[in-house]
């Protein structure tokens, strides 16, 4: 009988340490997420314009701190405010709700005082900018020293074991915004010819005292969904200045809030997406100064429903089909297919308009 209790002790404290070590691990492994959502995808120069800093907390989990410097191009941009007043996390750490333009720095850093936050999204601060520069392109703003430990400056923490864990488990995607996209010819912006012509030539702008040449941007996106992800495929024309590209995505037409930066290549698998969400995905070029193109075509998608992808590249949709039973030609489920391609096709193309005049009032 004591032998026995013995071996049961040991199972049942493996068992508790098993437990303890999941506890941790989710804790990580299902961790928030910092997202920066914009008013509006453009401004021209002496516009204004604001970007909330959102959590969001899947797993609602007891948040006690988060912290959320950003990173921008004082030169292209300048934060003139910061709005926290409906924000949960109403402790400011000293110098920690300040605007630094001479780094080009938004310093975030709040903590909730009553316990901990443990909804499942809110707005950390609201940051109005104002756009400087006078030249066409697509102004940056990211978040700045993240760290995989709660020592950087771009963190969301709870407490396990009285110790403050970091939950931010990646750095967050960057926002841009595109600046001056209605520049006519002559001006300091330039006019930029159309990006769907891969031998079209560019005229120089003037940026930061220097000239540089235009990067050439990307064109023909296609793209493809299955279940969880979305891939991508491009054409870029012949461009010794770009050294990469950067993949723009989000649930609204023309409103892009998040960012993949990849070195030099024609293709991109975006993973970890929810079925039946909606995105619309542009890609963009940039160079060694991160100077940065015009964004490609939009293309857009349902998660995991491989026909409503809006340009679809054919060997995708030739894998889809093929594993289909067979039907006799125009039989009953080949007018299924038909129907649903059109179907969500539609949906999508409905959606995009719909989100297109919301986002962009004047624009018929």
């Amino acid at each position: 009988m004591k032998k026995w209790m013995n071996q049961f002790t040991k199972i049942t404290f493996a068992f508790l340490v098993l437990m303890a070590m999941h506890t941790v691990v989710h804790a990580q492994g299902t961790g928030a997420e910092l997202v920066l959502v914009p008013t509006q995808s453009s401004a021209d120069n002496g516009q204004t314009f604001s970007v909330a800093v959102r959590l969001l907390n899947p797993s609602q989990q007891n948040i006690i701190s988060v912290r959320a410097w950003l990173n921008y191009n004082p030169n292209v941009l300048e934060a003139t405010s910061i709005d926290a007043q409906d924000s949960p996390f109403q402790l400011v750490a000293p110098g920690e709700n300040d605007l630094n333009a001479k780094e080009g720095h938004v310093q975030i850093g709040r903590s909730n005082i009553s316990g901990g936050f443990s909804g499942s999204e809110a707005v950390i601060a609201t940051v109005q900018f104002k756009v400087l520069a006078k030249q066409k392109g697509v102004a940056t703003i990211d978040f700045f020293d993240y760290q995989s430990s709660e020592l950087g400056h771009t963190n969301v923490n709870i407490i396990t074991q009285g110790l403050p864990l970091n939950i931010l488990t990646k750095k967050p995607d960057a926002l841009g915004i595109k600046v001056n996209q209605n520049a006519s010819a002559g001006s300091n912006g330039g006019n930029t010819p159309s990006t769907t012509d891969p031998n079209h030539s560019e005229q120089p702008l003037e940026i930061g005292g220097g000239t540089i040449t235009t990067v050439l941007a990307p064109y023909d996106l296609k793209i493809g969904t299955e279940t969880g992800a979305i891939e991508l495929k491009w054409q870029a024309p012949n461009d010794p200045n770009r050294i990469g590209f950067n993949v723009y995505y989000g649930k609204q037409s023309g409103l892009y809030t998040r960012r993949r930066t990849l070195g030099e290549t024609n293709q991109f698998r975006l993973e970890g997406l929810s079925n039946g969400e909606t995105y619309y995905l542009a890609v963009s070029a940039f160079d060694s100064t991160n100077q940065e193109s015009d964004y490609s075509n939009e293309v857009g998608a349902i998660v995991g429903q491989p026909l409503s992808a809006t340009h679809q590249f054919q060997a995708f949709l030739n894998n889809y089909l093929s594993q289909i039973p067979q039907q006799p030609q125009n039989g009953p489920l080949t007018g299924w297919l038909v129907v649903s391609a059109m179907g969500m096709g539609g949906a999508l193309t409905l959606r995009k308009k719909k989100v297109t005049c919301h986002t962009h009032p004047n624009k018929k």
